[in-house]
C-alpha cells in the first residue's frame, strides 16, 4: 500500500482524543483501535483493491498513449507523402510544359494514400 496520494489529516477519535494521520497505515491502525480487527481489515481490503484498480487504469492509460503516439506518426507519415506528391505536382504545374500525365499520377498516389486512410 502506498502513501503517496495520503494527504496528513486530523481526526477526532470516539474517545474525544484527536489524532493526526499521515499515511494509509495510520488510517487503518486508528480503525482498528476504535473499530475493531476486522473493520480495519475491511478498510485494508478497500486500500488494496483501489490500489490494484489504481493500478490497472495506469496500464489502460499507457496503453491509450502508446497507441494515440503511434497513430500520431502514421498521421504524420501520410501527410509527409501527401506532402510529397502535393510538391510533385507543384513542380510539374510550374514547368514550361504542362505533362499532364504526371500531374495525373502524383494525383492519383495522392488519391490512393487517401483511400487507404479512409
Amino acid at each position: 500500500m502506498k502513501n503517496e496520494d495520503f494527504y496528513p489529516v486530523q481526526v477526532c477519535l470516539p474517545s474525544g482524543g484527536t489524532k493526526t494521520l499521515l499515511s494509509n497505515r495510520d488510517l487503518i491502525e486508528a480503525v482498528e483501535e476504535t473499530g475493531g480487527e476486522e473493520m480495519s481489515e475491511l478498510v485494508q481490503d478497500i486500500f488494496t483493491s483501489l490500489e490494484e484498480e489504481k493500478t490497472s487504469l495506469q496500464e489502460e492509460i499507457e496503453e491509450y498513449r502508446k497507441d494515440f503516439e503511434s497513430e500520431q506518426e502514421e498521421r504524420t507519415r501520410i501527410l509527409s507523402d501527401l506532402r510529397e506528391e502535393a510538391e510533385h505536382v507543384q513542380k510539374l504545374l510550374e514547368a514550361a510544359r504542362l505533362n499532364r500525365k504526371k500531374i495525373i499520377e502524383h494525383l492519383d498516389e495522392a488519391l490512393r494514400i487517401i483511400d487507404a486512410e479512409t
